[in-house]
């Protein structure tokens, strides 16, 4: 629930802190778009579809992704990786290593590790 994104009359929120006695939270600090935090009961927050990025909440699940969805959905979590790195460098090193574990391993094609190939040179 801490640090997950949710719905507050259809914009985004993410949930910073929580607290309340007993069955289950009561209220929440939460920080909105603009950056204002308040104080509110978590309940009436809905959960974001993607649970990830903005751009991930304005788009629908669908059984079906055409090219177009997947290319902004891809997008959309390279944007959220830039920015959550921008904030803790220290992530970069973490994120080196999982794509070296990537493109060594036998789970993947070709053409997925030369995608994840890309990221080296994006972090070089």
């Amino acid at each position: 629930m801490v640090g997950k994104t949710y719905l507050e009359r259809g914009k985004s929120v993410v949930v910073l802190t929580r607290w309340g006695k007993g069955g289950g939270p009561r209220n929440s600090l939460i920080q909105r778009e603009d950056g204002t935090r308040v104080i509110r009961p978590f309940r009436g927050l809905r959960k974001a579809d993607w649970n990830v990025t903005d751009d991930y909440v304005s788009m629908k699940k669908e059984s079906v992704m055409d090219h177009g969805k997947i290319e902004e959905r891809s997008l959309a979590l390279h944007r959220e990786i830039a920015k959550k790195t921008q904030q803790d460098p220290s992530l970069l090193l973490e994120l080196r290593r999982r794509l070296e574990q990537a493109v060594g391993s036998e789970r993947y094609s070709e053409s997925v590790k030369d995608a994840l190939r890309e990221w080296f040179n994006i972090l070089d």
